[in-house]
C-alpha cells in the first residue's frame, strides 16, 4: 500500500525568507482525512499574517511532522497520509474520509462494492468492510454470551398474527384496523393468543428480531402493536425492501450475522423460505380469519391452507352478529317504552277523565230536561240536589287531578333528564372521538383498535369507508392485547363488541420449546468452557438433536397413512416419524417368548387410518404395541413432545376426524440429504406367537 505525503507549498509571491511557525495542529495521529479538511495554522515570520494549510487529499494521517512553535520552510513535509479504505459508506459516501466514491477517479466500482456487508436491518444502504464487520460480529457475540442470551428471528404473518384483507364486522373484538398510505386499503389483524407474555419471556432468553416478508410500513406498524414501548424489538426489524433476495429470508443472515449463525435460532410457520434451514422451529400456522392465508408471501410461494370451522368469517357470523344487534335494539326499545310508559299514562288518565267528566255533565243535562218536563214542581228541589252533588264531585276530582298531575309531571321532568343526559353524554363521546381521529398531517398511517370504532360505524359492517380516518401514524389505544385470561375483563366490559372464541395456545409449547433450546446450548458452552474450547456451540446442530428425541426409542408401522404408488422412504410421514427420532418399518416386529434380539427393534406404535387393516387386526392381538391415528403423530411434532397415546387412540368414532395427510408445518424437506433415515431395507422379524 503507497503512502502519500503532503508537503508544504505557497504561492510565489508569499514572502517566505523567514520561514513560518507553527500555531496550532488540527489533526493527529489515526485521524481521518477529507479533501480541504484543516490540517494546521502557521504564521508568517515575516510578516506576522496568519496562514491556513488545508488536506490535499483524504486519507489516514500515518505520520505527523509539525510540532507547535516549530519552524519550517516551503517544501518541508507535513503529514504522511495512508488511503482511505472505505469501510463504511452509506450510499456512495465514505462516512469515514466524505469522498464521493463515484466521482473519485482512483476508486472504482468494483473496489468500492468488493467486501461490504450490510449489518443494520432498517439501513440497507450502511454498508462495512468484512474487517469491521467481523470487528462488530465478535462485539456482538461476547455481548450475547455475557448476558447467557441467544438470536431468535421471528416471522409475523401466521406466527404472531393474522391479517386479512377481506371486509369484517368493526366492532370485532381485539382486532386493529389500520391503513398504510391515505385512502389505501384496511388491514385488519388480530394477534395470536398469550403473544404478549410469550415475547416478554422470550425476550429474557434471546435478542429479538423480526424477519418478514411484508413491506417496512407493514412491518414497522405491526411492531408497533406487538411492542408499544420499543424494549423488545427496537429497530431489529426486516422487512421485504431490506431482503437481498426477494424470494428467500436467509441471504441476509451472512449481513447480520458475520461471524456465524450459531446462536441464531428462527421460528417461522414455514421452512421453504429459509431453504429448510436446520435451526428453524417451524410453528403451528395461526388461523383466525377464514378463507385467507398470508397476505405477504412471494408471488409462486403461496400455500393452500384449510379452513378450520372454528375460524371467523364474517358469512358465517353475519347471524350471530345480526342477532346481537337486534337483542341491543330490542333492549334499548324496551328501555325507550318503559321511559315514555310514565307520560303515556299521564294523557291516558286526564282523556279519560275529561271524557267521564263530559259525559256527566251531558247526563246530568238530559236528565235535568226530562224532570223539568215531568216534575216542574220539584225542579227547585232536584236543582239544588244536584248542584250540591256537582259541587261535591267537581271538589273531589279537582283535588285528584291536581294530585295526579303534580306526580306525574315529576316523572316525567325525571326521564326528560336522565334522555337528556344520555344523549349529551353521547355526543360528548363522538365529539372526543373525532378529535382523537382527525389530524391535519394527511401522510400518517391509521391504526385504530376495533374498541373504540364510532357509533355511526355500528350499521356498516366495513371500516374501510369511513374517510375521515386517515392518519399516517400507527397509534394505537391504551388496551394492551394479553393473554385471552387478562382480557375477560375487558370482554364483559363492552358489551357493543363481537367477540369469537379463541382456543389457540401454541405458544404455550412453542415457548417451552425455546426454553429448553436455550437450557441445552448454555449447558453445552459451559461444558466446552470449562475444558478450555473456544468453539461454540451451534443451533444448527442442537435443534434437529432435540427434535429427534421426540419419540426417541419408538418403533413405529404404518397403515394407510402412505399414499399410494409411493414407497415408504420417500413418503412425507416418514420423514416426520424420523425426524423426531422414531424408526419406521412396513411390517410388524414383536418379540418372541423367550427371546431378545438387541439389533431387532420391537414395534411399539400402530399408526393407522382405518382400523379394519390386517396390521391393526395383528397390533391388538399383542398388548404391548398401541394403537393410534396420525393425528397423534401430527401433535407430537407440533409440541415437540411425546403426547399421551390414550388421547387419540383409534375407534370408530375418531376415525371419522383422521387426518391423512400431513400439515405443512410438520413436513420436513424429503430433497435434504436423509442423515437420520434408514437408508437399508429393515430387517422383518416374525414373531414366534404372531398367527397363534
Amino acid at each position: 500500500m503507497s503512502y502519500l505525503k503532503q508537503y508544504l507549498t505557497l504561492p510565489d509571491e508569499t514572502d517566505s525568507s523567514l520561514g513560518f511557525k507553527v500555531k496550532s495542529i488540527n489533526t493527529k495521529l489515526g485521524a481521518h482525512l477529507y479533501k480541504g479538511k484543516r490540517i494546521c495554522e502557521l504564521i508568517n515570520n515575516s510578516n506576522k499574517t496568519s496562514i491556513n494549510i488545508k488536506a490535499e487529499f483524504g486519507g489516514i494521517v500515518s505520520e505527523l511532522f509539525l510540532k507547535i512553535d516549530s519552524t519550517i520552510n516551503i517544501g518541508d513535509s507535513l503529514i504522511e497520509v495512508k488511503p482511505c479504505l472505505h469501510p463504511t459508506i452509506l450510499g456512495n459516501i465514505c462516512c469515514d474520509c466524505g469522498v464521493v466514491l463515484e466521482k473519485n477517479s482512483n476508486i472504482s466500482q468494483e473496489n468500492k462494492n468488493e467486501g461490504l456487508v450490510s449489518m443494520l436491518h432498517s439501513i440497507p444502504d450502511l454498508k462495512v468492510s468484512k474487517e469491521e464487520a467481523t470487528r462488530v460480529g465478535n462485539e456482538d457475540i461476547k455481548h450475547l454470551l455475557d448476558k447467557r442470551k441467544l438470536v431468535l428471528l421471528v416471522d409475523l404473518d401466521q406466527t404472531l398474527i393474522h391479517t386479512t384483507n377481506d371486509n369484517i364486522p368493526p366492532k370485532l373484538k381485539d382486532v386493529f384496523h389500520f391503513q398504510l398510505i391515505p385512502n389505501g386499503h384496511w388491514y385488519h389483524t388480530r394477534i395470536r393468543p398469550y403473544t404478549n407474555s410469550f415475547l416478554n419471556n422470550i425476550s429474557k432468553l434471546y435478542e429479538l428480531h423480526i424477519c418478514t416478508f411484508g413491506v417496512r410500513e407493514y412491518a414497522h406498524c405491526i411492531a408497533s402493536f406487538l411492542d408499544t414501548d420499543r424494549k423488545l424489538f427496537g429497530d431489529r426489524i426486516l422487512s421485504r425492501n431490506e431482503c437481498l433476495d426477494p424470494m428467500s429470508k436467509k441471504a441476509n443472515l451472512s449481513s447480520l450475522f458475520p461471524c456465524g449463525d450459531n446462536l441464531v435460532c428462527i421460528i417461522d410457520d414455514r421452512s421453504d423460505v429459509w431453504n429448510f434451514a436446520p435451526n428453524v422451529v417451524q410453528v403451528m400456522p395461526y388461523h383466525f380469519f377464514q378463507h385467507t392465508g398470508d397476505i405477504n408471501a412471494p408471488p409462486g410461494l403461496q400455500k393452500k391452507e384449510n379452513d378450520n370451522s372454528k375460524d371467523f368469517s364474517p358469512n358465517k357470523d353475519k347471524e350471530k352478529y345480526s342477532e346481537e344487534e337486534e337483542d341491543k335494539e330490542q333492549k334499548d326499545t324496551v328501555s325507550d317504552e318503559n321511559e315514555g310508559k310514565t307520560s303515556e299514562k299521564v294523557e291516558s288518565d286526564l282523556h279519560l277523565e275529561e271524557k267521564e267528566k263530559s259525559s256527566s255533565e251531558k247526563c246530568n243535562a238530559e236528565d235535568m230536561g226530562t224532570n223539568i218536563k215531568s216534575d216542574l214542581h220539584l225542579e227547585e228541589e232536584e236543582k239544588s240536589r244536584s248542584e250540591k252533588c256537582n259541587a261535591e264531585d267537581m271538589g273531589t276530582n279537582i283535588k285528584s287531578d291536581l294530585h295526579l298531575e303534580e306526580e306525574e309531571k315529576s316523572k316525567s321532568e325525571k326521564c326528560n333528564a336522565e334522555n337528556m343526559g344520555t344523549d349529551i353524554k353521547e355526543l360528548q363521546e363522538a365529539s372526543e372521538f373525532e378529535k382523537g381521529t382527525e389530524t391535519d398531517d394527511p401522510d400518517d398511517i391509521t391504526a385504530i383498535k376495533t374498541d373504540v370504532v364510532p357509533k355511526e360505524t355500528k350499521e356498516n359492517n366495513d371500516p374501510c369507508d369511513k374517510e375521515t380516518i386517515q392518519n399516517d401514524s400507527c397509534h394505537k389505544e391504551t388496551n394492551k392485547y394479553d393473554d385471552p385470561e387478562d382480557s375477560a375483563a375487558v370482554k364483559n366490559t363492552d358489551s357493543d363488541t363481537l367477540d369469537v372464541d379463541d382456543d389457540d395456545d401454541y405458544l404455550l409449547y412453542l415457548e417451552d420449546i425455546l426454553k429448553r433450546l436455550h437450557a441445552i446450548f448454555y449447558k453445552d458452552y459451559d461444558q466446552k468452557l470449562k475444558m478450555n474450547k473456544e468453539e461454540l456451540p451451534d443451533l444448527k446442530e442442537i435443534v434437529p438433536d432435540s427434535r429427534k428425541k421426540v419419540l426417541s426409542g419408538c418403533h413405529l408401522v404404518l397403515s394407510c397413512v402412505v399414499p399410494q404408488n409411493t414407497a415408504l422412504i420417500d413418503s412425507k410421514v416418514y420423514h416426520i416419524a424420523t425426524s423426531l427420532g422414531a424408526t419406521v418399518s412396513s411390517k410388524i416386529i414383536a418379540k418372541a417368548k423367550g427371546k431378545d434380539h438387541p439389533d431387532l427393534n420391537y414395534t411399539t406404535h400402530v399408526v393407522a387410518a382405518n382400523q379394519h387393516t390386517e396390521k391393526v387386526h395383528q397390533a391388538k392381538r399383542l398388548k404391548n404395541i398401541k394403537i393410534v391415528t396420525p393425528n397423534w403423530l401430527w401433535c407430537c411434532a407440533e409440541r415437540w413432545e411425546h403426547v399421551d397415546e390414550r388421547l387419540f387412540e383409534l375407534t370408530d368414532e375418531v376415525e371419522k376426524t383422521v387426518i391423512r395427510n400431513p400439515p405443512m408445518h410438520c413436513f420436513v424437506n424429503a430433497n435434504k440429504p436423509r442423515e437420520n433415515v434408514l437408508k437399508d431395507k429393515p430387517v422383518y422379524h416374525k414373531p414366534a406367537n404372531l398367527d397363534k
